[in-house]
């Protein structure tokens, strides 16, 4: 493949325009023209092209094969593996379930990679019993992972710290909204009316009399907490709880509720979260603390 071929092709899969190109360069967009048409950039430009399109220049001069990034090897291998479970007609559910499980072993090789000294991949360590609390943790001045590999209690953690000047001490200093929302789930009752709504399947609603018959609380308190969730993100029709209109044996209108079944990770995920911050584990697999300034700033 010559240099104008392969110049032109990486930019069509990459969806780019010979002027976007231009304008990353630093030239014209004649001079990209004239590129794909059997000239050559300059010497220095060359080296520039490969990076952007994340090629080596041999693939560019048709001496290499091109160079699969680490980010399609892994789209590569998950596609993969759901053509596998498509052609031998697994069912849905096995497939979802070696999805997670594959992804979960894709999180433990960017963990245990953080290692300089690891060069082979090893499978995640599993805790022998559910009272057993070890962790993964890496950390340094850009960001924050931890892994739970315990048995009932598997999560992974990845924070990206904020480009702004607080960085994550910005976090402490959440909008009224958020401390509501921990006042909101320190009740009890409030905690035992979202375990109820989450039992709910996608689909299913229930009526305010159901839930204070279940949970055997005042229809006053009931009221109190339903109009709490229903006000959250109020205007963005993304409400963490949802609500139709059903007529009962009286032939009367009333509200039934159920949940937003793509908000219910960020519940059980902060709550993880949360139990293993209160609960600290015993020991740490990996441990690497690459972090040398402070979480917060003074």
């Amino acid at each position: 493949m010559s240099f104008s071929s392969a110049l032109q092709s990486l930019r069509k899969e990459a969806k780019v325009t010979q002027e976007e190109l231009a304008q990353n360069l630093g030239v014209s967009a004649q001079a990209v023209s004239k590129w794909e048409n059997g000239s050559f950039p300059e010497g220095d430009l060359i080296p520039r092209i490969a990076d952007y399109f994340h090629v080596s220049i041999d693939y560019l001069y048709g001496r290499a094969g091109k160079e699969t990034g680490i980010e399609q090897q892994v789209v590569s291998a998950l596609n993969a593996l759901w053509e596998s479970y498509r052609q031998s007609g697994a069912d849905m559910d096995a497939a979802n379930k070696a999805y997670i499980e594959k992804i979960y072993d894709i999180m433990w090789a960017f963990q245990i990679s953080a290692w300089i000294e690891t060069s082979d991949y090893y499978p995640r360590p599993e805790g022998t019993d559910e009272n057993s609390r070890m962790a993964s943790v890496y950390a340094n001045n850009y960001g924050y992972s931890y892994m739970s590999p315990n048995r009932n209690k598997d999560f992974y953690l990845f924070l990206k710290e904020p480009e702004n000047k607080e960085g994550f001490g910005g976090l402490l200093r959440q909008s009224d909204d958020v401390r509501n929302f921990f006042r909101f789930l320190s009740d009890k009752t409030n905690m035992e009316l979202l375990g109820y709504l989450y039992c709910l399947k996608y689909g299913e609603y229930v009526r305010r009399e159901t839930l204070i018959k279940a949970l055997g609380v005042s229809g006053d308190q009931i009221d109190k907490s339903l109009e709490y969730l229903m006000s959250l993100e109020e205007g963005h029709g993304n409400h963490p709880i949802q609500s139709v209109s059903v007529v009962n044996d009286e032939g009367k209108a009333e509200t039934a509720y159920g949940m937003n079944m793509n908000m219910g990770g960020l519940l059980f995920g902060l709550l993880e979260i949360a139990d293993t911050y209160v609960h600290a584990p015993c020991g740490f697999k990996l441990q690497i603390m690459n972090r040398c300034k402070e979480w917060v700033e003074r």
